[in-house]
């Protein structure tokens, strides 16, 4: 499986190729297995940030016991509400009833071309899920995301002034939230 971990400080991310029996980048102790950190998800392409392993890891020192019972989903997979911290890959539900995420509200920000970190990448899997091409899923907003975001704006008829906002988001991870993204690609080329 490919992880992606993106360091906030350094704005960029680090790439992982780890097996579902390996621990999670960041964690020690066997605390965090990449297939606990996926759980239910079918993708091979994860992403979180440092500052999710290291709230993790806190609140595992604490609490060694307590398990990951659901943390990292793909937007196109549902099964949470839109705005979920699940398909940024900084939620974590825990085997004691919690839930578990460094930031409150939900880390969807304002994001406008040059933006990068995972709030990119969640806003190119949605573009992506529904036939969008953005070229990559890499969490940098450049010319393809930018055309992209264009393309569903003019389909959607969803207002567009170069920033996406709380609203721009809302339309997008409705559209995008549980779909079945092979569907979706397979009618944009019919």
């Amino acid at each position: 499986m490919i992880i992606l971990v993106f360091h906030t400080a350094f704005r960029s991310f680090e790439r992982y190729l780890l097996e579902p029996f390996e621990q999670m980048p960041y964690t020690s102790h066997n605390a965090l297995k990449v297939s606990e950190f996926c759980s239910q998800s079918r993708s091979s392409l994860l992403w979180t940030t440092k500052d999710a392993m290291d709230c993790y890891m806190n609140h595992y020192h604490k609490n060694p016991s307590t398990r990951v019972t659901h943390a990292f989903r793909r937007i196109w997979e549902g099964g949470h509400t839109i705005f979920s911290s699940h398909y940024i890959g900084e939620g974590f539900d825990l085997s004691d009833g919690h839930h578990l995420s460094p930031y409150s509200p939900l880390p969807y920000p304002d994001l406008q071309y040059g933006a990068v970190g995972v709030p990119v990448l969640v806003l190119q899997d949605a573009l992506f899920t529904l036939g969008f091409d953005c070229m990559a899923l890499d969490g940098y907003w450049g010319v393809h995301t930018e055309h992209a975001l264009k393309e569903f704006a003019a389909s959607f008829f969803v207002p567009y002034h170069g920033i996406v906002d709380e609203f721009f988001w809302r339309q997008l991870l409705f559209f995008a939230c549980g779909s079945d993204k092979n569907i979706l690609r397979k009618k944009n080329k019919d």
